[in-house]
C-alpha cells in the first residue's frame, strides 16, 4: 500500500481534478467555503473550511486528518470511504527484465586475433542460446503458488449484521444476526462498541448472538472477522429517566433513582454504598449519574451547557476527588476532567476529537475541585469549544471533527458527588432543563 502521505496527496489530486479550480495555491478562502458546501450536500458530513486548509496544507497542522475527515473526502471523491480508497491505490512494481546491451553495428570492433577468428562461430551459437534461454526465464510467467500460500479475501459485503433490543432501558439484551459463514478463520467477534475490549467471539457458522448493555448510550457494534471490521450498526440506547449506577466488572450495581432524587439534587450517599456491601476503601469505586435521550436537535457546533455539582469524598485514596463529566455524542463524546489542585498530573481532557494529557498539557485550570458547588460550563460554537468555571473561561480548543449530535450526559465520581442542576440549550433557545 502507499505511505499515508501519498494516499492523502493522491486523494486531494483527485478532487482537485474533478473539481477544475486551476492550483490549489491560488484556491481563495470562498473556494474552501464552497468545497465544505458540496461535501456537506454529496455526504452529509460537514468538514469547516479551517479543516480543509489543513488537508490542503494551507494551514500548518502536524497531525493525521480524523478518519471522520478521510471518509468524509474519500466519499466526495466516489468511493464508499476511506478504506475502500486506500484498497484501490496499490503500487504494483514490475520488475524490468534483464536484458545484456548488444553492442551497435556502429559501434567500433576491436582488432581480432588469430585465435578469436578460429572461436568465433562456435561462442556466437552459444550467446544466442544463452540469450535465448534469458529472455525466456525473464518474461515467462511465474509458478502459481502453492493454494495454501495465498492469501484469504476478506470482503465485507460476504457478511451480515443487524439487532433488536429486547425491551427499553438498561440493562437491555440485544439480539444481534450475522452471517460470517465465509470467514476464512475461525476467528469472529462481536465489538459492542469502540472499546476493543469489549469484543465476544461468535461462532462462525452460527447465525445469533445476545449481547447486554449496562448503560444508556450511542453505540457503533462491528462485527470482526481477525482484525477486520467486516461490518457494523448503530445502536442508540435511551432512558426515560435518569440511571444511578456503581461502575463494577462485568455488571454495574444499580441504584433506586427515587432514593437519589432528594431535595432539589441527584445525590448518591455514603450510607447508601454502605448498605449495599460495598467497600469504600481502600479503592473507592466509581458512581454514575447518566441521562441520554433529552438532547435531540442539539449539535456539537452550536450548543451551550450548563451545570452545578459537588464531589462528596475525599476519605483515603479519594484524597483527588476525580470527577468526569460527559456530554455524549454519536460516535464520540466531550470529556471534561475535574479534580482537586495537586491531581491535575493525573487529569485527561477529550475534546474535538483530540487528547489533551495533563502530563504534557498545562491543565490545571480544572484542578478546582473541592467541598463547595462549582457551576461548569461547555460551549460549541464557530469550531470553538470554549470551557469556564464559576463563570471564568478556563480552557478553549478548536474541534478538528465535524459537527456531531449530542445525545445524552453522564456524570462520574471517585467515590460520590451530588448534581444540583443541569442546562442544554442552543442559538435558538433551551432545549433540556432538569433542576430535580
Amino acid at each position: 500500500m502507499l505511505p499515508e502521505e501519498k494516499l492523502l496527496a493522491a486523494l486531494r489530486q483527485k478532487i482537485e481534478t474533478s473539481l477544475a479550480w486551476g492550483p490549489m495555491e491560488q484556491w481563495t478562502n470562498n473556494d474552501f467555503e464552497v468545497l465544505s458546501d458540496r461535501i456537506a450536500e454529496a455526504t452529509t458530513t460537514t468538514l469547516s473550511t479551517t479543516t480543509l486548509k489543513r488537508v490542503w496544507g494551507r494551514v500548518a497542522y502536524a497531525s493525521q486528518p480524523s478518519t471522520t475527515t478521510l471518509d468524509a473526502l474519500a466519499v466526495f471523491a466516489g468511493y464508499e470511504h476511506w478504506r475502500a480508497f486506500r484498497a484501490s491505490q496499490t503500487e504494483v512494481t514490475v520488475a524490468a527484465p534483464s536484458i545484456p546491451r548488444i553492442a551497435s553495428e556502429d559501434a567500433p570492433k576491436p582488432e581480432s586475433s588469430s585465435g578469436w577468428k578460429n572461436y568465433a562461430w562456435p561462442l556466437g551459437i552459444a550467446a544466442i542460446l544463452a540469450l535465448t534461454l534469458l529472455l525466456y526465464q525473464s518474461f515467462a510467467p511465474a509458478p502459481a503458488p502453492e493454494e495454501s500460500s495465498l492469501p484469504a479475501i476478506i470482503k465485507p459485503e460476504d457478511y451480515h449484521l443487524s439487532f433488536r433490543p429486547v425491551t427499553t432501558g438498561v440493562p437491555n439484551s440485544v439480539v444481534f444476526s450475522y452471517d460470517a459463514g465465509k470467514a476464512p478463520v475461525d476467528q469472529v467477534f462481536l465489538q459492542q462498541s469502540w472499546d476493543e475490549r469489549r469484543r465476544e467471539k461468535l461462532d462462525r457458522n452460527g447465525n445469533v448472538h445476545t449481547s447486554i448493555y449496562y448503560l444508556p448510550g450511542y453505540y457503533r457494534a462491528k462485527l470482526v472477522v481477525g482484525n477486520q471490521i467486516v461490518a457494523e450498526r448503530e445502536l442508540y440506547l435511551r432512558v426515560d429517566d435518569w440511571v444511578a449506577a456503581v461502575s463494577r466488572e462485568p455488571v454495574p450495581v444499580y441504584l433506586p433513582i427515587e432514593d437519589i432524587r432528594q431535595n432539589g439534587q441527584l445525590a448518591i450517599a455514603e450510607k447508601q454504598l454502605l448498605d449495599l456491601g460495598l467497600d469504600l476503601q481502600p479503592e473507592p469505586p466509581v458512581t454514575v449519574l447518566t441521562n441520554v435521550g433529552k438532547t435531540e436537535g442539539l449539535w456539537s457546533n452550536d450548543f451551550t451547557f450548563q451545570t452545578r455539582l459537588r464531589h462528596d469524598y475525599a476519605t483515603g485514596a479519594a484524597a483527588c476527588q476525580h470527577a468526569r463529566v460527559l456530554l455524549l455524542l454519536k460516535n464520540d463524546a466531550i470529556i471534561i476532567p475535574l479534580s482537586a489542585p495537586g491531581c491535575v498530573a493525573d487529569l485527561s481532557l477529550y475534546a474535538g476529537g483530540k487528547s489533551y494529557d495533563g502530563r504534557n498539557t498545562d491543565l490545571s485550570p480544572f484542578g478546582i475541585i473541592g467541598d463547595n458547588w462549582l457551576d461548569l460550563s461547555c460551549t460549541g460554537k464557530d469550531g470553538l469549544l470554549t470551557f469556564r468555571v464559576n463563570g471564568k473561561r478556563i480552557f478553549q480548543v478548536e474541534s478538528e471533527e465535524s459537527p456531531k449530535e449530542i445525545i445524552g450526559i453522564r456524570y462520574e465520581f471517585s467515590g460520590m458527588g451530588s448534581v444540583d442542576e443541569l442546562r442544554f440549550g442552543n442559538s435558538s433557545g433551551e432545549v433540556w432543563v432538569e433542576e430535580f
